[in-house]
């Protein structure tokens, strides 16, 4: 039997390739841009019925995980995903966080692994609300709990900043942007957010980097929405 690949094109000119073989991984070249594209529909959707509420604010927020040359990437991803996940139980992150859109982020460099996470949160803004105090407690959290885990957090500038009003969508977007491949300046990191990049796709990792990911990341989400 013969299979041919296809291009369909919709009234809206957006094109989309059928009749190709896929596997479902977000670290793949084929099934990675569809996965994305199709999420990024769902997560514009909320975003935009969510800006709709008044009283809200809208926050990047990016803990990140020290790593030294070697470490495996799943046990670094592990141990970001198990102190997220006590954190979200807090009681100080469930008053204040309505929702959020989280992406796991994965740099490779000269030191090797450094996976991490991407939050746009959406906050409750009542009055005399404190980000600032907010943020300190999540960074004291992240920090006692990964020191738990035997490692620790680094807190880069702007690992926190406010959203402005209005550019909540176009935010959300730079989360699956596919527009910014290229290197970065003159550290050529790799930088692989789901299936897009700031700089590099996931496949253009040093191979054995790369097998290292494909081969750990199954079973793994590399994005999400918890939104009420």
């Amino acid at each position: 039997m013969n299979s041919w690949v296809t291009i369909h094109q919709r009234a809206d000119g957006k094109r989309h390739v059928g009749g190709l073989a896929h596997c479902g991984r977000m670290v793949c070249p084929i099934c990675a841009p569809y996965l994305m594209a199709s999420r990024m529909e769902v997560l514009e959707r909320r975003v935009a019925q969510l800006k709709q509420k008044e009283g809200l604010r809208w926050f990047l927020f990016t803990p990140t995980i020290r790593h030294r040359k070697g470490a495996k990437w799943r046990p670094l991803v592990e141990v970001m995903r198990s102190v997220s996940r006590k954190v979200i139980q807090r009681k100080p992150w469930r008053d204040a966080v309505v929702g959020w859109v989280r992406v796991l982020e994965t740099t490779y460099g000269w030191a090797g692994h450094h996976p991490h996470e991407h939050y746009l949160l959406v906050m409750k803004a009542s009055e005399g609300w404190d980000a600032e105090g907010f943020f300190q407690w999540v960074q004291e959290t992240f920090e006692r709990l990964i020191r738990e885990e035997g490692r620790t957090c680094d807190w880069p500038q702007g690992w926190w900043d406010e959203v402005e009003k209005g550019k909540e969508i176009q935010m959300l977007r730079y989360f699956g942007e596919a527009e910014k491949m290229g290197t970065n300046g003159g550290d050529a990191l790799h930088e692989v957010m789901g299936s897009t990049t700031k700089h590099q796709p996931v496949w253009s990792l040093p191979a054995a980097a790369f097998a290292e990911v494909w081969a750990d990341s199954k079973n793994l989400r590399w994005s999400e929405l918890a939104a009420s």
